[in-house]
């Protein structure tokens, strides 16, 4: 079941991605008087230790951009396009990092900072995750704006359907998360 969608909890949730970004971007850690952590590939766990979203931002930056933080997207028929290894959208790049970071950044510093996308994408994809109460429900979020139950079959320009876009996501995570159904739109 989705945790707690209280404002309190939502705030506390939001205040530890805050802090963990900053431990990311080298800022200090306000519990411990150690700096931050060395960086490693699967986003600052070790690979057999790896945080459930240290997998999903590694399955997501894989099938967006190969894991390309220097990823442009195609310009879209309104002008924005999409930036980095998880494809963040230039109107959201502003008022995302101003969320995520405490500053706004254009999409150009953002496309420059693999910790600002990183930090972006966990504390994002996070909030989906404890909202919807699931990563499939989230990535659908993640590629369309909404849930796997209000998305539909839609393609994107490329061709892409929400529910195709989830089952290569869950495909590429370990174990059994693979297991979980989206068939959610019927």
């Amino acid at each position: 079941s989705p945790l707690s969608s209280s404002s309190a909890a939502s705030d506390v949730y939001k205040r530890q991605i805050q802090m963990d970004a900053m431990r990311r971007l080298g800022g200090p850690d306000p519990f411990t008087s150690a700096g931050p952590a060395p960086a490693t590939p699967m986003g600052g766990q070790s690979a057999g230790s790896a945080q459930p979203l240290d997998v999903y931002a590694h399955a997501i930056g894989q099938q967006e951009s190969g894991g390309n933080y220097q990823a442009l997207g195609q310009k879209q028929t309104n002008g924005d396009r999409a930036y980095g290894k998880y494809q963040v959208m230039g109107s959201n790049v502003g008022p995302w990092t101003k969320d995520v970071l405490g500053t706004a950044m254009s999409p150009a510093d953002f496309l420059a900072s693999p910790q600002a996308q990183d930090a972006v994408f966990k504390a994002k994809f996070g909030q989906s995750v404890q909202q919807y109460g699931n990563p499939a429900d989230a990535a659908s979020v993640w590629f369309s704006g909404k849930p796997l139950k209000q998305v539909g079959d839609r393609a994107d320009s490329l061709g892409t359907t929400a529910p195709g876009y989830v089952q290569t996501f869950l495909k590429a995570l370990p174990g059994s998360a693979q297991a979980i159904p989206v068939s959610y739109t019927h």
